[in-house]
């Protein structure tokens, strides 16, 4: 029940007070249209939060919703808020007014009605063959459709698009499916909150085709799609029984594809002809942030509430998906290709077709001039950055047909057509050449689509967009870079009803705060952690000689106090740490340093005698884990690994799995070309006339912290690893002297600087290692470890 003007969010559970006003806090971001950042640390339940408060939200503004739609002059998509003022007109008396709202709301609340008696039946018809259970929807097998299913003329539920009844509905999108399918577990939990409502997932053709024939065949999303719009596929024949039950039974990717399995039907094609019903869509970054991927699958953000979870990356993500990259060596090979393609169908194929492929050799040859632009250079730099205008001018591409070029690698099977004939000429050349050799035929079988991408994004650039080209080892790359991240998110979310970005950590908050679409100040929600703060103990090692401060920077390889410092402190810690102890380096080139001196030292001769000691490696984080992980949760274990890398992101370091967090150093990104741009970039911005006093003081303070920013945003996932649930219990142990900085302090998550210890008094001390240590054992007899 709701009171005082607060909410019934109807948990499955009693929520705890920070978790309340979570969704409080999410709930008036979405009733006022506002952009709100949401941060909740791992373990806190922020899915399930975040879910009950847009499903109140939503059930609450049907009707309101329903009724603006039927008003005369409303657009759609335009704001609930929007709609108030729309039919009011001081000429009509006030009587007139309401007996028209009245009327008005009948009828909206008669087509709510009629969807969900909809709904209602087709669950009831379909009961006797769909069981949802604790592992999600199984079909019965051997499910008659056409007894069990009904026609759309006799009132599917997945009738055709354009007699679905338009409303708002409430976009979710994830970087992962795995992030995605946890969404639907959670809405399955909330009984008479989501029972009268549907979800659905917008799915790629890769992820969720089910004709095994063809995942034979195809590797990428490209080929995928070529694919499968080039064959009478079997699965394609009847998708109406699959998109009916998936409108009818919440269903993740896969229970999608073991119910198109079930059912003969194509989970793709079943998930885009319901979408347009759903209420709330769960979406993959692609499906949202690529506008070619977001209009094929008719998913719409005006007028709709968009709610983008583990947001941390987003920047990054939408930067990736605007932005494109091809090697001179590709280019030479698509080439070829074409020639051969001429050479081998001459008879066979049309004017039209040797004249397209005639033009994607042309600009390809034009593209490998970048081989020659650092012929005559005699400086060191190994990459030059170029305006569109002056890369197309600098080529001799300005006159280039760049788009009809475009349409025709999207308007036929060409593309398809000359990727299985690279295929043929791989297989050929694989007889006459070596294993080493052959990866690189392998490797350009589908480059017409690397192509198509990058001509694609070319054509779609703006000012802010720079072409990158950097000299390899043997190669040259050609990379067109997005970077104005910002102003594309907030070109795709000015018309949507509201935004809210979720993450465990956001912090440091300014690269998020410039995202926002609107003029009125967002809400940012801090929520604190659901553990105990005794059960969390933070410290930071800043020095062990008096006077002299610990640096672990790019030359701290160079210096024999920091390495010896850390292997003495490794020893320490692996006699009264117990389980496992994760350790953050700032870099692979450190990390292999490292292990060359402690593989050589005696100390390691002591810490094996307690643990067992681990390296990550580029190419072996999963095997890495999983080995770590069993050694951890036994006799303990030490794993060394690098920040940014594999396992410093997304990896659950529970319980026993990291009982200590080592952060060494602070791992400040390189000076590269494209930070440098992005500097150049908010810099611009900040000068504009465009923007307000607020926006320009956040463009200056990107500009100027930009490295810290990305820094500490590193640092915060890395000590995000652990404390995963409420009786979890773990340290954090920061070793830099830079940690103890008051404007570095402020980047930490809030809760993190509560805990942290007073790092000034083990300082003072005539052995700060062993104060330290002794701390940490007495923190972990406190929690229940003995010794």
């Amino acid at each position: 029940m709701e009171s005082q003007g607060i909410p019934d969010f109807r948990l499955p559970f009693e929520a705890y007070s920070a978790q309340k006003k979570f969704m409080q806090d999410a709930y008036r971001c979405m009733e006022e249209s506002r952009f709100g950042l949401f941060e909740s640390p791992t373990g806190s339940g922020k899915t399930i939060a975040m879910l009950c408060s847009a499903l109140t939200w939503l059930n609450n503004n049907r009707l309101k919703d329903a009724v603006s739609r039927l008003q005369p002059g409303v657009a759609k998509g335009e704001h609930l808020s929007d709609h108030v003022q729309i039919s009011v007109d001081t000429t009509v008396p006030l009587w007139v007014q309401r007996n028209m709202e009245a009327q008005q709301s009948a009828i909206a609340e008669k087509l709510i009605e009629t969807e969900l008696q909809q709904l209602l039946d087709a669950r009831e018809r379909l009961k006797n063959i769909v069981t949802l259970t604790e592992d999600g929807v199984r079909i019965r097998p051997g499910s008659k459709r056409r007894r069990d299913f009904a026609p759309e003329s006799e009132g599917h539920t997945c009738a055709d698009a354009k007699t679905t009844r338009d409303k708002i509905q409430i976009i979710i999108s994830s970087r992962t499916f795995t992030q995605l399918n946890q969404y639907v577990k959670e809405f399955r939990r909330l009984g008479a909150l989501s029972e009268n409502l549907k979800i659905g997932i917008a799915t790629g053709r890769h992820q969720s085709c089910i004709n095994e024939a063809v995942r034979s065949r195809c590797k990428t999303n490209e080929e995928f799609n070529e694919e499968c719009r080039r064959i009478q596929c079997d699965f394609r024949d009847d998708v109406n029984p699959l998109a009916e039950a998936s409108i009818c039974f919440p269903m993740d990717l896969e229970d999608l594809r073991a119910a198109g399995t079930s059912l003969c039907s194509c989970p793709y094609y079943a998930s885009s002809k319901s979408i347009s019903q759903c209420d709330v869509i769960l979406a993959p970054y692609i499906s949202v942030f690529n506008s070619s991927i977001r209009k094929s699958m008719d998913l719409k953000i005006d007028g709709n509430v968009l709610i983008v979870d583990e947001a941390h990356n987003l920047v990054d993500a939408i930067s990736a998906s605007h932005s494109s990259v091809i090697s001179t060596s590709a280019l030479a090979a698509l080439s070829r290709q074409c020639v051969s393609f001429v050479e081998k169908y001459q008879g066979k194929i049309n004017e039209d077709m040797k004249a397209g492929i005639a033009s994607i050799e042309s600009v390809s040859r034009l593209l490998l001039k970048c081989k020659h632009l650092f012929d005559n250079s005699t400086c060191q730099d190994k990459s030059m950055v170029l305006s569109i205008p002056g890369f197309l001018v600098k080529l001799g591409l300005e006159s280039a047909r760049l788009d009809e070029i475009l349409t025709f690698l999207a308007s036929n099977e060409f593309c398809g057509r000359l990727s299985s004939f690279a295929k043929h000429l791989s297989h050929k050349h694989s007889g006459k050449s070596t294993s080493v050799v052959q990866p690189r035929f392998d490797m350009y079988t589908t480059v017409v689509y690397t192509f198509r991408h990058f001509i694609a994004t070319l054509l779609s650039s703006t000012d802010h967009e720079r072409i990158i080209i950097t000299s390899l080892a043997d190669d040259i790359e050609i990379e067109l870079f997005n970077v104005s991240a910002d102003e594309q998110f907030r070109s795709l979310t000015k018309g949507a009803r509201s935004v809210l970005l979720m993450s465990g950590t956001l912090t440091p908050l300014e690269e998020f705060m410039g995202l926002s679409p609107y003029t009125v100040e967002p809400i940012v929600h801090q929520s604190p952690p659901v553990f105990a703060t005794q059960r969390f103990y933070v410290s930071v090692l800043s020095g062990v000689e008096q006077g002299i401060p610990l640096v672990y920077d790019s030359t701290s390889r160079e210096r024999h106090r920091e390495i010896s410092t850390l292997c003495h402190l490794v020893g320490q810690l692996s006699t009264v740490v117990p389980n496992g102890i994760v350790c953050f380096v700032s870099s692979y080139k450190f990390l292999d340093y490292f292990q060359s001196v402690f593989e050589q030292s005696t100390i390691r001769v002591n810490v094996l005698k307690n643990k067992k000691v681990f390296f990550e490696s580029s190419d072996k984080g999963k095997d890495i884990f999983t080995n770590y992980s069993k050694e951890a949760l036994g006799r303990g274990a030490i794993l060394f690994a690098v920040y940014g890398g594999s396992l410093s992101e997304g990896v659950d370091f529970h319980d026993g799995l990291a009982r200590l967090v080592l952060l060494v150093g602070l791992p400040y990104p390189p000076e590269t070309v494209k930070l440098q741009l992005r500097r150049n970039y908010y810099n611009t911005r900040a000068l504009q006339s465009d923007v307000n006093q607020h926006q320009r003081n956040l463009y200056v303070k990107l500009a100027n912290h930009m490295r810290t920013f990305i820094c500490f945003k590193t640092v915060n996932q890395s000590i995000g690893r652990a404390m995963r649930h409420k009786n979890d219990f773990a340290a954090i142990l920061l070793l830099d002297a830079r940690y103890n900085e008051a404007d570095n302090m402020q980047l930490l998550p809030s809760y993190v600087t509560r805990s942290l210890q007073n790092s000034a008094l083990i300082k003072r001390t005539a052995d700060p290692v062993d104060t330290l240590v002794q701390g940490l054992k007495q923190f972990y007899l406190s929690c229940g470890v003995n010794y």
